[in-house]
């Protein structure tokens, strides 16, 4: 009885880290709740989250298949897996996950997001179109969206700045979600809609890179 007390409240105080931004703490406390209560999903649940917080994608994905094992009925945690395994660049994984959640529970707009994402990450627009529509009767604005991020037009980009350029959309719990490689340095132009965006520049510090995220995003346009 001792230890399940321990595993809930280092699994609240896990929570707390998370919503204080501290995830790695917070990862400490979950794997510490686990170790007191080894099938604890919700502190899985929540480790898989912290995890992707923490960009160590594959320790996520672990968590959340340990999630869907003990909650194989979860809409939500298959959502979560399938986010886990495209930010992996698993794409046929991602899809799969996001089908299974969508099959649970049809519903819900943001899944049929995610899985039109990921067919436009692994170069199915056809099906990314489907779901684009599919959108169109769930949530108009959210439908708007996807559009907006698949019918991205570019551009080229001056290369003698030697700096890589990375979009990078974010999902509905927050978490990074890699968009398009830009290893061909391009510049991505979009109304950015309800998501936000971030952008990110290797060699520069991220405040900073956030501070010119916010100016371009208020003006409906991002570098990536």
């Amino acid at each position: 009885m001792l230890q399940q007390d321990d595993a809930i409240s280092q699994n609240e105080q896990g929570l707390k880290l998370l919503a204080a931004g501290k995830f790695k703490e917070a990862a400490a406390a979950f794997e510490q709740a686990i170790k007191y209560r080894p099938e604890y999903p919700e502190a899985y649940d929540h480790l898989g989250d912290a995890y992707l917080e923490l960009r160590e994608v594959k320790k996520s994905v672990e968590a959340f298949k340990r999630v869907v094992k003990h909650k194989p009925d979860s809409a939500l945690a298959y959502n979560k897996l399938g986010v886990a395994y495209r930010e992996q660049r698993d794409y046929n994984k991602a899809v799969d996950a996001f089908k299974e959640s969508i099959r649970l529970n049809s519903s819900n707009p943001m899944t049929h997001f995610n899985l039109g994402l990921a067919y436009f990450y692994n170069n199915k627009m056809p099906a990314a179109v489907a779901e684009y529509k599919t959108l169109q009767t769930l949530s108009p604005e959210i439908a708007q969206d996807l559009y907006n991020l698949i019918y991205t037009p570019t551009i080229p980009v001056v290369k003698d700045q030697a700096v890589r350029l990375r979009v990078m959309a974010i999902d509905a719990h927050g978490s990074p979600v890699t968009g398009l490689k830009s290893e061909d340095f391009q510049v991505i132009l979009f109304d950015n809609g309800l998501l936000p965006v971030v952008l990110e520049v290797s060699g520069h510090k991220l405040d900073t890179t956030r501070k010119k995220a916010a100016k371009l995003a208020a003006g409906n346009y991002c570098v990536g």
